[in-house]
């Protein structure tokens, strides 16, 4: 996760790490730096967070 504002993790450096990741997500805030985000876009950090352990703890397909 990082904004699009980010200097530390810019967001065209997130993405190609992210594809080089198997199932990895890779989530940019817009207007926004990656150190603020989860204080000034708690909705989007929450949003983002809990999907991914909403993902990480989900049944295997076919074994509900």
């Amino acid at each position: 996760m990082t904004g699009d504002a980010g200097l530390w993790i810019p967001p065209f450096l997130l993405r190609e790490v992210g594809e080089k990741i198997p199932n990895s997500t890779v989530v940019i805030v817009v207007r926004m730096r990656v150190t603020r985000i989860q204080w000034e876009r708690p909705e989007a950090f929450n949003a983002a967070v809990l999907g991914f352990i909403r993902a990480a703890t989900a049944a295997p397909q076919g074994q509900a």
